[in-house]
């Protein structure tokens, strides 16, 4: 039992690391083009680097090994499952609110707009503002244009999809109902919440093994189970999509692990459309690097980092899902020194393990 502690705790470091390594990478290029990018001094991004955008402008004078919104939400939904032992929807939402007041620097219009209103409804006892209860109003958001179905919801849901492995106990089912549920708070389009689930769903399922490059049939069977849980999922809520809205498993069918695995990355990123901050583009790139790079978590942070878009939150989600799987002893040593701090995302990773186990 003792050993098998070592290994899941390692685990759960692995993925919070992931998380904050992969936005600070990713946080000096946000929005630049991988042209752009592969312009800098050196050929792109390898090492921790101060905001080199000039957009979007709040994390303009960011400096090296500083996170954004990736990584403080990710912690705001691990504080709350800390302080509960396990999962409350009211703590979980009440917890990213008070990172209103922290800061909104790089935040999603959605997010941003969506918490502010749960925030007027708390200040005001329930007069003013959105009840987080109540989804958000789909006249709110425009699903042609992407509003309401970026990846929001999937930057920040690891911790729930670590929640449900250590738990075992817990039906497995109620992963799905938990993470919709929580993107209804800030994302009307359903498939934000589809999207985060892939996300949730992979995470969960990598932190009781490890996968190597080598396995190429586990990768294989690894795509296909959740390529299932997904559509399996959009069927469960049919008719509560956008009418003629392309579904996440159509998109993440287009990619396939043999494809993904052995493509070249400007190939990848055709395929699947881009790499913005659009959840049909942006998951499936993150799942897509992971399958490339299921060990290797340098190769991974900075393949998504130099892929351009939304650098940050790719890297974020890319990096949980290969720290899941590898845990904290894998992550080079460089990667954990200033200018990251990764001492209090280790703390914070031992007290999540901690309350849940």
């Amino acid at each position: 039992m003792k050993n098998k502690n070592v290994f899941l705790r390692d685990k759960v470091r692995g993925a919070f690391l992931g998380v904050a390594i992969g936005d600070a990478m990713g946080m000096p290029v946000e929005t630049m083009t991988a042209e752009e990018i592969g312009r800098l001094p050196g050929g792109g991004v390898d090492r921790y680097l101060p905001a080199l955008q000039r957009n979007p402008k709040s994390i303009r004078r960011f400096e090296a090994g500083q996170t954004t919104d990736d990584w403080q939400l990710t912690a705001a939904i691990a504080r709350s499952l800390i302080s509960c032992s396990g999962y409350d929807f009211q703590d979980t939402v009440e917890e990213q609110v008070r990172e209103l007041k922290i800061s909104t620097a790089g935040w999603g219009k959605s997010t941003k707009r969506s918490l502010i209103e749960i925030k007027k409804f708390v200040d005001s006892n329930g007069t003013r503002g959105r009840n987080p209860v109540l989804p958000v109003d789909f006249s709110v958001t425009n699903h042609l244009d992407g509003g309401g179905c970026g990846n929001g919801v999937a930057m920040k849901i690891a911790p729930i999809g670590l929640m449900i492995a250590l738990r075992p106990w817990v039906i497995r089912g109620s992963l799905l109902d938990i993470v919709v549920e929580q993107g209804q708070v800030t994302h009307a389009d359903l498939r934000a919440s589809i999207a985060a689930y892939a996300m949730a769903w992979l995470v969960c399922s990598l932190v009781r093994e490890k996968i190597e490059s080598t396995e190429r049939r586990k990768l294989f069977m690894k795509w296909h189970r959740l390529f299932r849980a997904v559509h399996a999922a959009e069927v469960m809520f049919r008719g509560s999509f956008f009418q003629d809205a392309e579904m996440f498993s159509a998109r993440l069918d287009t990619v396939k692990y043999e494809f993904a695995s052995d493509c070249s990355l400007g190939m990848l990123v055709q395929c699947i459309g881009g790499t913005s901050c659009y959840c049909l583009e942006s998951v499936p790139f993150a799942i897509s690097v992971f399958f490339r790079h299921p060990t290797d978590f340098r190769a991974g942070i900075f393949e998504a980092v130099n892929a351009g878009g939304d650098t940050d939150s790719n890297a974020s989600m890319a990096g949980a899902l290969i720290g899941a799987n590898v845990g904290m002893t894998a992550i080079p040593e460089d990667m954990l020194h200033l200018p990251f701090e990764a001492d209090p995302v280790i703390a914070l990773a031992d007290k999540f393990f901690d309350a849940l186990t």
